[in-house]
């Protein structure tokens, strides 16, 4: 069966959100990847209320985690994936796999 994986964009953002992705290998090596390239911790950060309401942290935060989240169901045996997105923002109902740009409606492939 082949599997689509969405995402959710900004707007979405919660206190402890990288928390799940810790305990696993898989993740938690994303998630460190992630902190060294930003330069701060993506985990402690998500702890962060006021980072949390700032789109300079928020942005690759949640990156981090929606890959952190993919490695993690990789490693536990999802295959056959034929396209991964996400969605640019939660208050957003118009979105493309494609492109980071909107369009009028969902995008669906036959």
């Amino acid at each position: 069966m082949a599997t689509a994986v969405l995402f959710p964009g900004q707007g979405s953002q919660a206190v402890g959100m990288a928390d799940g992705w810790t305990s696993h290998p898989a993740g938690k090596v994303v998630l460190d990847a992630a902190s060294e390239a930003l330069g701060r911790s993506i985990v402690e950060g998500c702890h962060d209320e006021d980072a949390l309401k700032t789109t300079d942290f928020v942005q690759p935060a949640l990156l981090a985690c929606d890959v952190a989240a993919f490695r993690v169901l990789q490693a536990s045996g999802l295959t056959d994936v034929v396209g991964v997105a996400v969605i640019p923002s939660a208050s957003s109902p118009r979105w493309s796999p494609r492109t980071r740009s909107s369009c009028p409606t969902p995008y669906t492939s036959s």
